[in-house]
């Protein structure tokens, strides 16, 4: 399971509050349903959401730069 930012009480910074262009963390629900779909498959790796850009980085560097992005 590689998740995404998802909304959650575990922030601690108002989701009003972040900068333009910040990365929205993924409605719970939608990480929620997103995830059955992909543990219903047989993949060895769901990514799910925004994680998907992770997951599909080639190259240690690229990821560094993609998760640095995600933790912006």
């Amino acid at each position: 399971m590689i998740p995404p930012y998802v909304e959650s009480e575990l922030g601690g910074v108002a989701k009003d509050a972040a900068p333009a262009g910040a990365m929205r963390p993924m409605p719970l629900d939608e990480f929620i349903a997103e995830t059955m779909r992909g543990l219903a498959g047989d993949a060895d790796e769901v990514a799910v959401g925004q994680a998907r850009n992770l997951a599909a980085a080639a190259g240690l560097e690229t990821s560094k730069k993609v998760f640095a992005g995600m933790n912006h």
